[in-house]
């Protein structure tokens, strides 16, 4: 006869014995979809990854009369607020240019390369995108409405609405869009360096125009605003 040692045991051994069962058919079943499964899982994406690249060009040396320019975020456009390169036609139709990301958003990498080129060009005696570095003259910000390719005109098209403000004291001095469109084909490389030579043209024609205006336009804009 079996003591009450013996049976209590072996009824607390059922319950591990169970589960090891289960373990061993639950594997069992795993291994024998492992086929099935690659096929239905996706691969991750191979993507490269590209960033906007700096001027290949000479830039021209500006006459500006400002010490400090604050270059502002930009507001990308719904389909631009993601790391794709994308082709968008007339139609509007949205695709995806396949095997290629950039390493942040459109609009901080315009926005970057727009700071580096206004520098170089001496836009302003310092030029920064970060705020707190000092008390900036003059801001500029706005809205990246295109960066992309455009597969009826075969070229990369960058838009820009942009703001410049008096910064000391808040108030709008004026607004322009600007625009620039480099031939280039689909090809991911080709097309990089398109978006570079277009955010060239840009920032020339920026930088121009914060160099077209005073100091003592901000003042005459705010005794305008003042006496409204």
């Amino acid at each position: 006869m079996r003591s009450d040692t013996t049976v209590m045991t072996q009824l607390a051994m059922q319950p591990t014995r169970r589960r090891f069962r289960i373990g061993v058919l639950a594997s069992a079943a795993l291994f024998g979809l492992g086929g099935c499964l690659s096929s239905i899982i996706p691969e991750p994406e191979a993507s490269r990854l590209f960033t906007l690249p700096a001027s290949s060009t000479a830039l021209p040396t500006l006459n500006s009369p400002w010490r400090n320019l604050l270059v502002d975020e930009l507001n990308p456009a719904p389909a631009l607020n993601n790391d794709r390169l994308l082709a968008i036609g007339a139609s509007g139709e949205v695709q995806r240019l396949g095997g290629a990301r950039w390493i942040a958003r459109p609009a901080e990498l315009v926005r970057a390369g727009l700071a580096t080129r206004l520098s170089a060009m001496g836009a302003a005696n310092s030029v920064d995108r970060q705020a707190l570095r000092f008390a900036a003259d003059l801001r500029v910000l706005g809205e990246l409405q295109a960066f992309q390719f455009d597969p009826e005109q075969r070229s990369a098209v960058l838009t820009l609405d942009l703001h410049l403000l008096c910064a000391q004291a808040n108030r709008s001095l004026a607004d322009r869009q600007f625009s620039a469109s480099v031939a280039s084909s689909a090809e991911v490389t080709t097309l990089i360096s398109a978006y570079a030579s277009a955010t060239d043209q840009v920032a020339v024609e920026v930088g121009q125009w914060i160099a077209s205006y005073q100091p003592s336009d901000c003042a005459a804009s705010a005794t305008k605003n003042d006496n409204q």
